[in-house]
């Protein structure tokens, strides 16, 4: 699942290097010139993985939308035949509205976009933040190849109000998630192109 084309450029295209552990501060240009000051017991790469994990729940509902209504095309007029034009049109709106949806995460955690890619490059080559990266850029690619995207959710270990929340919109992306497939499967075994109100009921309802 990819980040917006302004993260990721900020992730990947890094030069420089900054030693882990070691105390900074960036002046983000933006409008209220909000000064954030890198602390390690804040900053850490727990926090980091937990960020991009928010990114990449928030992503998973828009990118079933959107590959939905891909193969809803697909259906009308073949397999492989959406028009190249409308597959970028529809990339850039995807980008823009992951945009936008990274501006809220980190909003909700009070750092700037500026100060996140600069926090980032800590991590060029941690092993366990690239291969989230990975994830996510690959299920951006198989989206615009009209494939299924891959999800794999982890439900937080203690509950506290945030994390009770965060559970809920867990949840809610999953099920979103698994029912569609569901329903998917369904259509295929079946031949149909819609259910009846009984098979639409026992989904749901597990």
């Amino acid at each position: 699942q990819k980040m917006s084309k302004q993260l990721w450029a900020g992730l990947a295209g890094t030069a420089a290097v900054v030693v882990a552990g070691v105390a900074f501060y960036y002046m983000a240009q933006e409008e209220d010139e909000k000064e954030i000051v890198y602390d390690p017991k804040v900053h850490t790469k727990e926090k980091f993985i937990e960020i991009m994990s928010q990114f990449e729940l928030e992503y998973a509902s828009l990118y079933i939308h959107w590959y939905s209504m891909f193969k809803a095309k697909e259906k009308e007029i073949g397999k492989g035949n959406i028009p190249l034009e409308v597959i970028e049109s529809a990339k850039v709106q995807i980008l823009k509205l992951t945009e936008g949806v990274d501006d809220e995460v980190l909003k909700d955690h009070n750092i700037t976009k500026a100060f996140f890619e600069t926090w980032s490059q800590m991590y060029e080559k941690d092993a366990d933040i690239k291969k989230l990266k990975e994830s996510m850029e690959k299920n951006f690619e198989l989206l615009f190849e009209v494939k299924k995207p891959v999800f794999k959710f982890d439900y937080p270990k203690e509950i506290t109000k945030d994390k009770y929340i965060k559970y809920i919109k867990t949840a809610y992306a999953k099920f979103r998630y698994d029912a569609y497939h569901t329903i998917q499967k369904k259509l295929k075994e079946t031949g149909r192109n819609k259910l009846t109100e009984e098979e639409f009921n026992e989904i749901i309802q597990g």
